[in-house]
């Protein structure tokens, strides 16, 4: 297995973890959910999606299409970029949730 195959491997395990977290919506209102606040939901998805994508095009077999491996370098660091721009966004949004609670406690659960 090649260098940039396991570094790949282990972005795809941490986007794993992600998702998981991004796509339970835990953090949006059923009633009092923002604009800003469903846009950075959905960027953050998206994300991850465009992530995984680019992750798989960066394991592609030779067979299929050729990559140099560079070009797999830079696209396994793009879905490492992103992957970290959803954090960003999963937790700014939990963090937020958290001051709405703090704030207002008797409109949440």
């Amino acid at each position: 297995m090649e260098s940039i195959e396991r570094r790949v491997a282990w972005v795809a395990v941490a986007l794993a973890i992600t998702l998981t977290f991004t796509v339970s919506g835990g953090y949006i209102g059923l009633n009092n959910t923002g604009t800003w606040e469903l846009v950075f939901y959905i960027a953050g998805i998206v994300c991850v999606g465009v992530a995984a994508v680019l992750l798989v095009a960066a394991l592609v077999p030779t067979a299929i299409h050729a990559f140099t491996p560079d070009e797999r370098e830079r696209l396994a660091f793009l879905a490492f970029a992103l992957w970290g721009l959803a954090i960003v966004i999963v937790l700014g949004l939990a963090g937020h949730g958290a001051i709405e609670a703090h704030r207002h406690p008797g409109s949440f659960g």
